[in-house]
């Protein structure tokens, strides 16, 4: 994992379908699909999570937007 977003409202530029999302970055596919596949469908706090895919583009300007969240390098 080298990123990760969680997207709230309130914030200007954030499409509503992403409000509340979790957006996890990887270093490579491969990574990224292995995680998919085994957090899909897990529940956790009796909600069920639901992976997909993002464009690759979408989580540079989600960390723009939450600059919060990031740690440093």
């Amino acid at each position: 994992m080298t990123g990760i977003v969680i997207v709230r409202a309130g914030r200007e530029g954030v499409a509503p379908e992403l409000v509340g999302k979790c957006l996890v970055e990887f270093a490579d596919v491969e990574s990224a699909r292995k995680a998919a596949t085994g957090l899909n469908r897990v529940k956790f706090d009796d909600r069920t999570v639901q992976t997909d895919f993002a464009a690759e583009e979408e989580m540079p300007r989600l960390k723009e937007l939450f600059p919060e969240q990031q740690q440093p390098q």
